[in-house]
């Protein structure tokens, strides 16, 4: 569906994108809690701000309270993400465009001898994505938004990371993080609760008399 060097060298989407400032501060609001003091639609203005230094799309993001300008350059990066056999049909499923799954498991899925179509979801288990021994990303990008550069003076991801995190910090959203360690443990209490998976077999290959 969408092959690295012609789709995420210039960047990927397809149609017109939705508003991702409103997906982003629904995301700052479920983190931060109900009473919070910190002004969010100041935080997502400096924090676009940055992706536009960093040559980054922040067009979706630019909502009707979000700062003005002009379309930015497009720069493909792709994240990614393997995880164990063991786990993987506890932590994805496949499913057809926008999420609607298939009625089996991601490994099944994929073992079925068919030609496989459509996509794979990760439910994003914070425990288990923070570990190393089930989950492993790869990070692609152009060589200055692999770097882990900081004092350079190039645009690299090093120093974006570190402009996001000073202006998180600027903005006071690390102070308070007790609301997010509760939700992080309701999460993983809804998980602890699934069934469990049953551990991948191999199908026995059937030999002819």
């Amino acid at each position: 569906e969408a092959p690295p060097m012609t789709c995420f060298g210039p960047g990927y989407g397809g149609g017109d994108p939705p508003n991702y400032r409103n997906i982003l501060q629904d995301l700052f609001n479920n983190l931060l809690g109900p009473n919070t003091t910190i002004n969010i639609n100041t935080l997502l203005d400096d924090l676009i701000r940055i992706g536009a230094k960093y040559n980054l799309a922040t067009q979706p993001y630019m909502g009707p309270h979000a700062l003005g300008g002009s379309r930015q350059l497009t720069i493909g990066h792709m994240l990614q993400i393997f995880v164990r056999r063991t786990k993987v049909d506890l932590l994805a499923y496949p499913c057809r465009p926008m999420g609607v799954p298939f009625k089996q498991t991601l490994s099944n899925y994929v073992r079925s001898g068919k030609l496989v179509g459509g996509q794979a979801r990760l439910f994003a288990h914070p425990k288990e994505f923070l570990g190393t021994d089930i989950i492993s990303y790869h990070y692609a990008a152009v060589p200055e938004m692999c770097s882990p550069e900081i004092h350079s003076g190039q645009l690299t991801r090093g120093a974006l990371l570190r402009d996001i995190e000073t202006s998180m910090y600027s903005h006071g959203v690390f102070e308070d993080l007790t609301y997010l360690r509760e939700r992080i443990h309701n999460c993983e209490q809804f998980a602890s609760q699934r069934p469990p998976v049953k551990p991948l077999q191999k199908k026995k290959k059937s030999r002819r008399s």
